[in-house]
């Protein structure tokens, strides 16, 4: 048990806003960084997403649900009533939670990773991934570039890659960039 702290129960947190006439052809977001526990989220009385796990952030696509130039609801339900956490006592929102507006073409929320599969003082790689989102009405062709910049701003690698992503579709750029002689940094050299 969490040391017989008072946390178990369900709670509401409701918000208005308006989101503007000019932001109809957008897409709208919601990241939410830590709701505890099982949050159900509402737009306008609407079941807009829920979320499963206690300790993860998540977000929700709110588009289709936005009502423009008028007043929206946002409402986020909160159980912890059948939560046994060891790890977290409390309840409710407890980090922040953004809006994101977006255009029908973007890269997707947290869309954009990299891992060093090989560091060496001699050569290294970094794999990039990038996932991008075509909510327009049409297919478009995408181009995503890469560029890494060592630490006095000069370029020491780059990719660009083209690709005609069909409309309400996603696709996901990949690729391998090699490095000669990288600069490793560390606590001496950040």
């Amino acid at each position: 048990e969490t040391g017989k702290l008072p946390w178990r129960g369900e709670g509401w947190y409701r918000k208005s806003f308006v989101v503007s006439e000019n932001h109809r052809e957008k897409q709208i977001y919601f990241i939410f960084d830590g709701v505890m526990a099982f949050p159900k989220v509402y737009i306008n009385g609407k079941l807009a997403g829920q979320w499963d796990y206690v300790y993860n952030s998540f977000y929700i696509n709110f588009t289709e649900l936005i009502k423009y130039g008028e007043e929206n609801n946002i409402s986020v339900h909160a159980d912890t009533r059948e939560i046994h956490s060891r790890w977290y006592p409390g309840a409710g929102i407890y980090r922040k939670i953004q809006m994101v507006i977006t255009d029908p073409i973007h890269v997707d929320i947290w869309g954009t990773y990299l891992f060093t599969p090989v560091v060496e003082k001699t050569y290294s790689e970094v794999r990039v991934f990038t996932t991008v989102n075509n909510y327009s009405s049409e297919k478009n062709l995408i181009t995503v570039e890469y560029i890494i910049i060592d630490n006095t701003g000069n370029e020491v690698a780059y990719f660009h890659s083209e690709h005609e992503i069909r409309n309400n579709g996603q696709f996901e750029y990949e690729h391998l960039m090699k490095l000669e002689n990288p600069i490793i940094w560390d606590i001496d050299n950040p």
